[in-house]
């Protein structure tokens, strides 16, 4: 389903539980949809992990999209660091995208 701002207005909430939608102009980007709240998400590598990027309307669809389109352009999956200072920021940047 391609995401506009009219579809989230219109998305309602399960009888239980959340689910994902999946955004068709940018992969692994949705939104979760629950009783409460829409929270934007981005699945990323093989283990499929998920990143959240705030909520629907606080935070804009195009402004959410933009985000996870600059995390996925970040190398992902990296466990492994050189050094304690190249994982603080590897931290600290992921800190940033969150706040």
């Amino acid at each position: 389903m391609r995401l506009t701002t009219r579809v989230l207005d219109n998305l309602k909430p399960p009888e239980k539980g959340q689910r994902r939608i999946r955004d068709d102009l940018l992969p692994g980007f949705g939104v979760t949809v629950g009783q409460r709240s829409k929270t934007f998400f981005v699945m990323y590598g093989k283990e499929r992990r998920i990143k959240t990027f705030g909520k629907y309307p606080d935070k804009r669809l195009a402004d959410a999209r933009n985000e996870a389109r600059r995390y996925l352009s970040r190398k992902q999956g990296k466990t492994s660091y050189s050094s304690v200072l190249e994982l603080s920021e590897a931290y600290l940047d992921d800190c940033r995208t969150r706040l």
